[in-house]
């Protein structure tokens, strides 16, 4: 009786269900293909945008640099860090 009522509202709810969504593959009216004209275009010389945002970026990697150096003496100045030396060789042949 359960495999009845279930394959029974099973079916019910297959049948109030469309088999395929209506579907259009038309374009509208109004609706013109883009082309190539309507890509944006450059508005100026582009050297001296390009030339501000290296420069920007120059100066984070000299900062970096700069950063990297000054943590790198503080760590070996401070022994922080032990640079271990490899063990000493006892047959030296």
């Amino acid at each position: 009786m359960i495999a009845r009522l279930a394959a029974q509202r099973t079916l019910q709810c297959m049948l109030r269900r469309p088999a395929a969504r209506p579907s259009t593959s038309y374009a509208p009216d109004h609706f013109k293909p883009p082309t190539m004209d309507d890509l944006p275009k450059f508005l100026g010389p582009w050297e001296e945008h390009y030339a501000k945002r290296q420069a920007k970026f120059n100066m984070q990697l000299a900062a970096a640099v700069a950063f990297f150096l000054t943590t790198s003496f503080v760590v070996y100045s401070l022994d922080i860090v032990d640079f271990v030396d490899p063990p000493p060789m006892k047959n030296k042949d």
